[in-house]
């Protein structure tokens, strides 16, 4: 009995990873006017590659700590899709652009200086995240 629910429940999970999937996709290639086109001119200056929107935490963790890629660069991306998708999406309430900016620069500094802290100590250095407002944040609402 157990098993073709776990099957319904794969089926399921398909279908709605399937979905958001093509939802995304619509979103990604979507020309409208709503889309927000413009970038950010502290941003303008590097190439986004949005290859970067794909990789996983620890890609970009690897790639920023071997030089492959700077934060900044990643933080740059990661402002210009998040710019052109949230009139849509709606999920970013409150930006700290300028603050992830400035941290992302601080990242480098420190990774081209020798003084950043070990994989183990921060495996995941430079890679930028985001909370949503329900949780507490030193200078931010919730």
């Amino acid at each position: 009995m157990a098993q073709p629910l776990l099957l319904r429940i794969l089926a399921w999970t398909r279908r709605v990873f399937e979905f958001m999937v093509s939802f995304w996709s619509v979103l990604s290639t979507s020309k409208g006017p709503s889309v927000v086109s413009k970038i950010d001119a502290r941003c303008a200056d590097q190439e986004h590659d949005d290859s970067l929107l794909l990789l996983s935490a620890t890609r970009l963790s690897t790639m920023i700590r071997d030089g492959a890629v700077t934060s900044q660069k990643i933080v740059a991306t990661y402002i210009r899709r998040t710019r052109a998708v949230n009139e849509q999406l709606n999920a970013m309430v409150l930006d700290t652009f300028d603050n992830a900016l400035q941290e992302a620069r601080r990242v480098d500094a420190k990774l081209a200086d020798g003084t950043a802290p070990s994989v183990q100590q921060c495996p995941l250095y430079g890679v930028p995240f985001t909370c949503k407002e329900c949780f507490a944040v030193r200078g931010l609402p919730n």
